[in-house]
């Protein structure tokens, strides 16, 4: 690409609103709840890898390479490292995995639209910092295995305003389901396990101006 076609674009006017609900369902108390609560951050970035994933196939030159199907892939990972807080142990996580996702698009002279889903896999493990000086007497550590399952649905439409100004709009609906199982086991001998489950949705939009060939 000559570097005359490339267009960098000095005005641009964004603005999200974002909507993220997570839920947990422990099946067995003896693990804590603050494992419980904990489990539930991990499994709401683990989701927002895929809806970053969707958003990165949302943009201009998508539109202009006038191909209505795009099938893509791509490699997931997220990790995150929180302090105690609010008298809440401190935790991390870090997990791998995998997005597949399809979107289909029309066009016509100055605008176009497209609507497409993704799915995606994270495996990983969460740590929960032991906590000897906990007001309520200590907290011991834990460890536990994840692994989440995603799907997203996500939409777009763009039109050009002028000349040398578009519109973009993109909006999403994600949900996620993380297993979460335990170390250690029960006093039936059973591993800890539970399901932690989000939900996001989000809005945006950016306006967007040329101002010459090259800038």
């Amino acid at each position: 690409m000559k570097l005359s076609r490339i267009s960098l674009w000095s005005l641009t006017l964004a603005g999200c609103l974002p909507a993220v609900r997570a839920e947990s369902w422990n099946q067995f108390p003896e693990s804590g709840p603050e494992t419980t609560l904990d489990s539930m951050w991990a499994s709401a970035a683990y989701v927002q890898t895929l809806v970053d994933a969707s958003s990165a196939q949302i943009n201009i030159s998508r539109f202009r390479q006038k191909g209505p199907s795009n099938l893509w892939a791509g490699a997931l990972g997220s990790f995150g490292d929180a302090g105690i807080r609010n008298n809440q142990p401190s935790f991390d996580y870090s997990a791998a995995g995998y997005a597949l996702g399809y979107d289909y698009g029309t066009y016509g002279e100055k605008s176009g639209s497209l609507l497409g889903l993704a799915f995606g896999q994270m495996f990983g493990h969460q740590n929960i910092q032991e906590m000897p000086d906990y007001p309520d007497g200590p907290l011991e550590g834990d460890r536990f295995r994840q692994s989440a399952w995603m799907a997203n649905l996500y939409g777009a439409f763009f039109r050009e305003t002028g000349p040398r100004s578009s519109l973009l709009l993109a909006a999403n609906a994600a949900f996620g389901s993380t297993e979460n199982k335990c170390r250690h086991s029960d006093a039936w001998g059973n591993a800890s396990r539970w399901d932690s489950e989000t939900f996001q949705m989000g809005l945006s939009a950016s306006w967007r101006y040329q101002v010459t060939n090259s800038f």
